[in-house]
């Protein structure tokens, strides 16, 4: 087993643990902020989407690579994961938008009386720091990933065409 795939593994397991993460605590304030408002944060709108999006292909990527011999191609792997870690990006950049932490840090989350703006107040921050933890995960993967596959790529043309699985045997 190469140090790639392992890394692969690693990787994918941990964004989609941030994923859950992320996307309880989106849906957390979604519901709160539905409840006072009837409206919801752009933020965790983008951070439900984003978690669903790692959430619904990724167990299947690592469990079809590991059953079969066939998994998710190289580019595909390169494209698609490209794609969400700038939806993390994206949804920790609306966080920290969106949510007025300079309020936040000058006044405890405490300090506010209903239970719903506690709620959103807390989650806010999280939501954030661990859409960055994901993004860079991802970002370090498919990084790691692009290099790897284009040194190979001078030997072989075919490389792209294979999973991270069969890459070592090309």
């Amino acid at each position: 087993m190469s140090w790639i795939y392992v890394f692969r593994v690693c990787s994918l397991v941990v964004a989609s643990i941030c994923a859950i993460i992320v996307l309880a605590l989106s849906a957390q304030t979604t519901a709160a902020s539905r409840n006072l408002a009837r409206v919801s944060f752009n933020y965790s709108n983008m951070g439900i989407a984003a978690s669903v999006m790692t959430l619904a292909p990724m167990p299947w990527m690592l469990i079809i690579d590991c059953c079969s011999s066939n998994g998710a191609i190289i580019i595909f792997e390169l494209l698609y994961l490209s794609l969400l870690w700038i939806l993390y990006i994206a949804a920790a950049a609306l966080t920290f938008v969106e949510a007025d932490f300079s309020a936040i840090v000058f006044n405890s989350c405490d300090e506010l009386i209903d239970p719903g703006l506690i709620s959103i107040c807390r989650d806010a921050q999280p939501i954030g720091v661990i859409s960055i933890l994901t993004a860079v995960i991802l970002m370090i993967y498919t990084s790691t990933l692009l290099i790897v596959t284009a040194g190979k790529s001078r030997r072989d043309s075919a490389v792209w065409r294979v999973s991270v699985k069969e890459s070592e045997k090309v």
